[in-house]
């Protein structure tokens, strides 16, 4: 599992957030998201076998969140604790 924060463009209120945690939760391979909106991000747990990073950013963009690239030490990955 690898645990990466996603930075997203766009992502103003509580609407949007539960729409980027949705969004994200229904994308194959994901397990556990969590959304903070004051730093527009959105801390996703996947599992990289079943889902790449930028597929994740894809999902989000279809939807109208951009997704500017993330710095690899944002990225954790260890075997998440489930």
């Amino acid at each position: 599992m690898v645990t990466c924060k996603l930075f997203v463009d766009d992502m103003n209120c509580t609407g949007c957030a539960a729409r980027v945690r949705s969004v994200l939760l229904n994308t194959r391979g994901v397990v556990k998201v969590i959304t903070n909106l004051d730093e527009h991000q959105a801390e996703v747990t996947y599992d990289e076998q079943r889902v790449s990073e930028a597929a994740l950013r894809e999902a989000l963009k279809t939807t109208g969140f951009g997704t500017p690239g993330v710095p690899r030490e944002f990225c954790d990955n260890t075997a998440a604790k489930t």
